[in-house]
């Protein structure tokens, strides 16, 4: 698996945020980018072959229907993981949630590894889990650090994961001897 260079990634999860939001809205690449810039430039853009332009960039977010402070957020994204991991590290559930709440309307690999955090930090295990197989899939297109962040973190979902299984298992065999010795 090839990995994306340092200087990738920063945008790097913004092409495909911006396609999926296209395709989503099923707008088609020319109407998106009508009188704004190129079909080709948005291509690139999709592709992550080009550091976009910030007010193109903002007029093809605005089109997509994400706001200015949306469009902040998901160009800031890397920087919300980074702070996301340290909101998780200083058990500080309440910047965690903010974190959260700004990322979940997104689609890409970074937001849904805050919300793996997220959910993690949490125990809601489900919601961890289910995003985990979202990830997994994910994990070919991520640069070297996000893989990292990933790894870490899903060794901590299957300790967590583990011991609750564990947990259940006591119960069941705690009810068991309860009902022979009832």
């Amino acid at each position: 698996i090839s990995r994306k260079k340092n200087n990738e990634i920063k945008y790097g999860v913004l092409g495909a945020e911006i396609r999926g939001r296209r395709l989503k809205t099923s707008k088609t690449l020319a109407s998106t980018v009508k009188e704004v810039c190129s079909v080709s430039y948005l291509c690139k853009l999709e592709k992550n072959n080009i550091k976009p332009n910030k007010l193109v960039l903002m007029e093809l977010c605005s089109r997509l229907d994400l706001d200015d402070n949306q469009t902040k957020n998901l160009l800031g994204i890397q920087d919300l993981l980074a702070k996301a991991i340290k909101a998780y590290r200083k058990s500080d559930s309440e910047t965690l949630k903010t974190i959260f709440e700004q990322v979940k309307i997104f689609n890409n690999y970074r937001s849904k590894l805050i919300m793996f955090i997220y959910h993690i930090y949490n125990r809601e295990l489900e919601n961890a889990n289910s995003i985990d197989k979202e990830l997994v899939k994910l994990v070919g297109g991520m640069n070297e650090e996000d893989l990292k962040i990933y790894f870490c973190f899903h060794a901590v979902f299957s300790f967590y994961n583990q011991y609750f299984k564990d947990s259940f298992d006591d119960l069941d065999e705690l009810t068991r001897f309860y009902e022979l010795n009832i």
